[in-house]
C-alpha cells in the first residue's frame, strides 16, 4: 500500500495534544462541512459526556459509518458506540487517547488513520492488521447524529482525495458489497 505525507499529518494531532498537555483537542479536516448548530450540539453532546460521567479517549463527530446498528450509549441521547468506521472528518481526542495512540508507535507501522482509530478501539474487521497492535482498548464513541460531514463524496464533482486515488476506494467499497451480499446469501 502506498501512502502519501498527508497521511502521515494525521497522526500530527495526537503529538500536539502530548507536547502542549492539552486536555483535549478538536481536529477538524480540511474538507469537512459543519451541520447546522454545530457548536450548540457540540456543547450539549459534551455535557452529556459529563454529566454521566464518561471515560472517553476519541470522540467522532464526522465519519463513513461502514457496518451495523450502532448502540447508544448508556445515558445518553446524542453518543453512540461505533463500529467499524472510515474517514475521520472530525473528532475530539483526549490526552489519555493521544497516549494510547502514541503508544502503539504509528509511524512505525504505517497504515492510514481512517483504519488505524477502529483498529484502537477494536472494531475493524482485518484481523492481520488487528494483530500487530497491542493494547487495543481505545475508548471511542461517535457523536448521533453526526455533526459534521464531508464537502464531497468519491464520484461527486470537484472530489478530490490528497490521501488515495479514487480507485482505491471504489474497488473497497465493491469487495465488502461483494462480500456483504455473499454472507446474506449463505444466511438464506
Amino acid at each position: 500500500l502506498s501512502l502519501s505525507l498527508s497521511l502521515c499529518v494525521c497522526v500530527l494531532p495526537s503529538f500536539q495534544v502530548m507536547q502542549r498537555r492539552l486536555g483535549a483537542v478538536l481536529v477538524l479536516e480540511d474538507d469537512c462541512r459543519f451541520e447546522p448548530n454545530f457548536v450548540n450540539n457540540l456543547v450539549a453532546m459534551m455535557d452529556e459526556v459529563i454529566s454521566n460521567n464518561l471515560q472517553w479517549d476519541l470522540i467522532y463527530l464526522g465519519r463513513k459509518r461502514l457496518e451495523g446498528t450502532e448502540n447508544y450509549v448508556k445515558g445518553t441521547t446524542r453518543l453512540v458506540y461505533p463500529n467499524y468506521s472510515y474517514w475521520t472528518v472530525g473528532y475530539v481526542l483526549s490526552l489519555r487517547g493521544a497516549k494510547k495512540l502514541l503508544g502503539q508507535k504509528p509511524l512505525t507501522k504505517i497504515l492510514p488513520v481512517d483504519e488505524y482509530l477502529p483498529i484502537m478501539f477494536d472494531n475493524h474487521p482485518e484481523e492481520s492488521w488487528k494483530s500487530h497492535f497491542t493494547d487495543r482498548n481505545l475508548v471511542a464513541y461517535s457523536a448521533y447524529p453526526l455533526l459534521l460531514y464531508p464537502t464531497h463524496y468519491v464520484g461527486d464533482e470537484g472530489y478530490f482525495s490528497d490521501t488515495e486515488p479514487p480507485e482505491i476506494w471504489i474497488e473497497r467499497h465493491k469487495i465488502r458489497m461483494a462480500q456483504k451480499q455473499k454472507k446474506q446469501r449463505e444466511e438464506l
